[in-house]
Order: C-alpha cells, then structure tokens, then sequence
C-alpha cells in the first residue's frame, strides 16, 4: 500500500513540473527543432537527388500527373 502512495505522490509531482508554463515552452520549442532538423535534412536530400539526377520525371509523365490533379 505504501509503494502505491509514493507513486501516486511521485506522479503528481511529475504532472506538476509539466505543468509549469516554462516546461512546456521549452518542450515545444525542442519539438519544433527538431522537426525543422529533419525538415532540413529531407530537402537537403530532395536538393542532392534532383542534382544528380536520380530524380527524374518524364516530361509526359509530369504532363499526365498535372493534368490528372484535381483543383
């Protein structure tokens, strides 16, 4: 009975130091980090393929895509 006590009381510390406004501005400033990081990373690899030239697209193949899109 008391190992459940301490957590519940452990648990509600945990909840409390989240709750600060400063814990979540700092948590949320970390997640936008790292997602604009991968972001990065992802048209880095967009830029390095269409360099290269492994990224192609048959201009027929990009006609019929267009005009298959849907405004």
């Amino acid at each position: 009975m008391q190992m459940q006590s301490y957590n519940q009381t452990e648990r509600a510390r945990s909840v409390a130091h989240i709750a600060h406004p400063e814990s979540v501005v700092m948590l949320a400033a970390t997640v936008r980090a790292a997602r604009e990081m991968l972001r990065r990373d992802r048209i880095d690899g967009l830029k390095v393929r269409v360099s290269d030239a492994s990224y192609m697209v048959s201009s027929k193949d990009l006609a019929q895509n267009v005009l298959a899109t849907e405004v």
